[in-house]
């Protein structure tokens, strides 16, 4: 998906955050009332990298969602294939694991 196509989707981002020395530019939308992020890179017609999710209203595909505990998350996907504290990561999602619970997933 390509970034003028998140806008039409979702909107003007309340914040773009961009992120200085890279190449090609990476630039962050925000929408906090929705909960989201939405990384994209590119010059000239710049795609989505990663999107970031700290709602619970939506979930993955495994029906994980932010609140859902790492349990439900290594019942869904299996055991990690590395152990990062505080992460879970699989191909092409992740979860943010805080006390046990996922506090954001993140989308490749």
């Amino acid at each position: 998906m390509f970034s003028d196509e998140v806008v039409r989707v979702l909107g003007r981002p309340a914040t773009v955050d961009v992120v200085d020395g890279t190449t090609p530019p990476l630039r962050t939308f925000k929408y906090p009332a929705l909960g989201l992020q939405v990384v994209v890179h590119g010059s000239n017609a710049p795609r989505v990298a990663r999107i970031l999710v700290t709602n619970a209203a939506y979930s993955t595909k495994r029906g994980i969602r932010v609140g859902s505990s790492s349990f439900d998350v290594a019942r869904a996907y299996g055991i990690p294939p590395t152990d990062i504290p505080m992460f879970m990561g699989y191909r092409g999602v992740g979860s943010n694991i805080a006390n046990g619970v996922v506090s954001s997933i993140q989308v490749d």
